[in-house]
């Protein structure tokens, strides 16, 4: 699996995940990208039909074109959040990618 660190318009990664706290609605520009791909469906399945609420290990999967899928993990409440906890989300969610297949590289929002 390779890492991919350019720009996220400039990404070809075929899975990106990207984080959200379960107490702040503001998004990432990586979310933002993902979203503004699915034509705005990605924030409509979080913050309208609270698919996912950003609970700490919560993880939604998405499909946001052919060829990008999406992997939306939650941090839990900001202030809560410890090394410790991040490094067991990413780790969670690096696990996670190996059940959507044909997908070689990963992008990871920072």
């Amino acid at each position: 699996m390779r890492f991919l660190t350019n720009k996220i318009e400039d990404n070809t990664s075929g899975i990106i995940i990207s984080f959200i706290y379960e107490d702040v609605k503001t998004r990432s520009d990586v979310f933002n990208y993902l979203d503004k791909l699915s034509n705005n469906e990605l924030s409509r399945q979080i913050y309208e039909y609270n698919t996912i609420k950003g609970s700490l290990g919560e993880i939604f999967k998405y499909s946001v074109s052919k060829d990008k899928k999406a992997i939306i993990v939650g941090l839990g409440k900001k202030e809560k959040l410890t090394r410790q906890k991040l490094s067991q989300t990413i780790a969670s969610a690096a696990r996670c990618t190996k059940t959507i297949a044909g997908n070689k590289s990963l992008a990871i929002d920072t």
